[in-house]
């Protein structure tokens, strides 16, 4: 809790579509805000807030969650079937130059499909990121992220795509 407290009290935002900055960078005495907004980081904090609403019953986690997915809802790109990246430093410009696989995947996870179509990102990387059997981080095809593909398995055997699911566990 003293944790989400300070996520809410340092990086809370209210340009744009609202949601959580990335954090801060470098060390005491003077780290740096960096003040763009990630669509997995609200992922995240959406499923943590989440959770500790769950677990507190404290209204206040239920609120912050919803202005955390929020964010994640608004980076929804309806016309493809993707969530963006997130914005840039300004906290309200949309970041489109990287399409990464973990905001597909862990949305459908966490959020579980309210609200928006998430199985339609599982659709976008299989289309877009695939690399051989595996899948990249990006649309760049530079090889098989690893870590991606088991969350590709993992998204795949929430949504009841078994076989998909065997395909890609069978590549691990």
């Amino acid at each position: 809790e003293r944790m989400g407290d300070w996520v809410e009290r340092h990086c809370k935002d209210i340009r744009g579509a609202g949601g959580y900055v990335a954090g801060y960078e470098g060390w005491e005495p003077e780290p740096v805000q960096l003040t763009y907004k990630a669509t997995e980081h609200n992922i995240d904090l959406f499923a943590v807030f989440h959770r500790l609403y769950l677990i507190t019953g404290n209204a206040v986690w239920s609120e912050r969650a919803q202005h955390a997915r929020r964010f994640v809802y608004a980076m929804w790109d309806a016309k493809e079937g993707k969530f963006w990246t997130g914005t840039g430093d300004d906290g309200v410009t949309v970041f489109k130059d990287v399409v990464p696989l973990d905001a597909q995947a862990w949305a459908l996870l966490a959020l579980r499909n309210k609200g928006l179509p998430l199985t339609k990102g599982l659709e976008y990387v299989e289309t877009q990121l695939m690399v051989g059997k595996g899948f990249d981080f990006n649309q760049d095809s530079d090889g098989v992220w690893f870590e991606g593909t088991a969350q590709m398995a993992s998204a795949f055997a929430f949504s009841g795509q078994k076989a998909k699911h065997k395909n890609v566990v069978g590549f691990l």
